[in-house]
């Protein structure tokens, strides 16, 4: 329970960093809804523990942003808040049901003045009741600790039915996973439609529809990034295993909403040796199987101090030999000073995942 009101508590200043400046009771609103879903079996093993429909429910509270600040105007006035999920995973023995706490942004795609078009984010911490046990839990090759993350991805559409009512609905995309924290660890994922109601508590203020001023400003940001996490290689041994990576990046800023770059990667994850030990290898101990390089691209999108990043990399150096050429980072990067930073990111092969990253970075415009 200390965990998770750490988490609402973090929520909260999350919360106050989006809509500083604005007041809390300007276009507050409180929402419930109610979904029906199924689990998506990424893989084969999955089919066996899957025995029905996912229903759901969600309770949020949260506010639309009217255009205090220009990143608000620049991505059609959002809604800010934070939320609580709970499922029915369909097979109580196995799976269990899940509760989670979660910050979301909605961001508006086609804006109207009855209709809104928008895209959902959605990130938290899921507390899922069954997980892997060896002895009286060995179906469950999905979830292997209590705490996952949570994820959600969707596409909205609201209704406006009065100056308090919205109706929404939507479809979405939902991830439960700890990252490779511990193992077995294939991960949920859930495809869902959603139906609610969004009640204002007061009445909604129209967007303040500020002029954007042209100005000139730094096109080139070049930073450097020190990151870790620690990884579980298999199910028989519970020791985790520290991973580090250290990148340097260079960075094309293409408007106030977002940047492409590219990057260097250097790896060091000691999991890959003992992996190595525990094959074919059994008999073979070389430090150089730890370390692996990196070339990437990025892709990220600015929202005032945050910025979501989504990285596709190919490994140009790994002595360990796997089909586990392409590399991808999903995940949040904070700029909390002038020249720092911290994030929090997913390094995954594709759909499998590596391990979470928790860094450091340093940044400069030029």
């Amino acid at each position: 329970m200390t965990k998770f009101k750490t988490v609402i508590i973090l929520f909260f200043l999350s919360f106050k960093l989006f809509a500083q400046n604005d007041t809390l009771s300007d276009n507050f609103f409180i929402q419930a809804n109610t979904g029906y879903g199924f689990i998506f079996e990424h893989r084969s093993s999955i089919s066996y523990y899957v025995k029905g429909h996912v229903p759901e429910f969600k309770l949020r509270v949260g506010k639309s942003t009217i255009g205090t600040k220009q990143w608000q105007g620049l991505y059609k006035y959002p809604d800010l808040g934070f939320g609580y999920y709970f499922a029915d995973l369909g097979n109580p023995d196995v799976l269990g049901n899940v509760n989670a706490v979660y910050f979301f942004i909605d961001v508006p795609y086609i804006r109207k003045k009855k209709i809104n078009f928008s895209y959902n984010f959605e990130l938290g911490l899921a507390y899922l009741s069954k997980k892997f046990d060896i002895q009286t839990n060995y179906f469950n090759t999905a979830i292997s600790s209590h705490i996952n993350a949570y994820i959600n991805l969707g596409l909205l559409l609201d209704l406006k039915l009065s100056d308090k009512i919205t109706w929404q609905n939507s479809i979405n995309f939902t991830h439960y996973s700890n990252g490779k924290f511990a193992s077995p660890n294939l991960g949920l994922n859930i495809i869902n439609f959603q139906t609610g109601v969004k009640y204002y508590i007061n009445n909604r203020k129209a967007p303040v529809k500020k002029e954007i001023a042209k100005q000139s400003y730094n096109k080139n940001i070049y930073y450097t990034n020190l990151s870790t996490g620690l990884q579980q290689v298999t199910i028989s041994d519970k020791n985790k295993y520290l991973c580090t990576s250290i990148n340097f990046n260079y960075g094309r800023i293409i408007n106030k909403k977002k940047i492409i770059g590219l990057g260097l990667d250097l790896f060091y994850n000691k999991g890959r040796n003992i992996s190595l030990n525990k094959s074919i290898y059994s008999d073979i101990y070389d430090k150089s199987y730890n370390y692996r390089m990196g070339i990437h691209l990025s892709n990220d999108f600015v929202f005032n101090k945050f910025l979501f990043t989504a990285q596709v990399g190919y490994y140009l150096y790994s002595k360990y030999k796997t089909d586990e050429f392409i590399y991808n980072r999903f995940g949040i990067i904070y700029r909390f000073t002038k020249h720092f930073t911290t994030n929090i990111t997913l390094k995954t092969h594709i759909i499998k995942a590596d391990y979470v990253e928790l860094g450091l970075g340093y940044y400069f415009l030029k």
